[in-house]
């Protein structure tokens, strides 16, 4: 990719009130996540719960890109959309994490290697057959904005709605404080996960705006 090429992706994804979903846990992380809520980590629930972040209606004013795991770039919505497209149609960027993961390294087992450096080259050359994905890495809203997501969801239809209706607050919220509009007070809180955002209760900025926490 040219320097110009690169340089508009960043933009793009870092526009106004906007950061990168991290949607890119390998299965065992993502069945760590799913044992909170006591949903089994079958390849299709994890597909029902991409859906559901892909699908909230609005979040392309928060969400500037999104990065992919393998799993979740060959899946997509019930009616068959790839979630890449599904992404991109709502200017929405997608990305794909091209490690597999780390592992304990042999004879050492307090230390971890990456996995996914073998057969790299051949994987790339796939994911771009696959459609255009311009970046590989970085920096997320992780664990601030799926926590409270998987809380409301619990693996219930039911709860689509409710659940989609949280992923917006946290993505709206994220989008404030990243631009500094953010302000504690009470029992607000603002807490940080190895650089991967912020969540919140409610948001008192918010509010004086007449932005709704909503």
């Amino acid at each position: 990719m040219n320097s110009d090429k690169l340089s508009s992706v960043a933009k793009a994804i870092i526009a106004k009130q906007k950061g990168v979903l991290a949607a890119d846990e390998n299965t065992p992380t993502i069945k760590k996540l799913f044992d909170t809520i006591n949903v089994e980590s079958t390849e299709e629930n994890r597909r029902r719960y991409r859906e559901i972040l892909f699908s909230t209606p609005g979040i392309e004013r928060y969400i500037g890109g999104v990065i992919l795991f393998d799993e979740t770039l060959r899946q997509g919505t019930q009616e068959g959309i790839p979630f890449a497209d599904l992404l991109s149609s709502r200017g929405i960027i997608p990305g794909i994490k091209v490690d597999k993961g780390a592992k304990t390294l042999a004879l050492c087992p307090d230390d971890k290697i990456t996995e996914g450096l073998d057969g790299l080259r051949e994987r790339l050359i796939e994911y771009k057959q696959m459609g255009p994905h311009p970046w590989q890495v970085g920096f997320s809203y992780r664990r601030a904005l799926q926590a409270p997501v998987l809380a409301a969801w619990k693996g219930l239809e039911d709860n689509r709605a409710a659940a989609q209706k949280t992923f917006l607050k946290r993505c709206r919220l994220n989008g404030l404080a990243r631009d500094g509009k953010y302000a504690r007070a009470g029992k607000n809180k603002i807490t940080g996960s190895r650089g991967c955002g912020f969540w919140f209760e409610d948001s008192p900025i918010a509010s004086r705006q007449g932005i709704s926490a909503d």
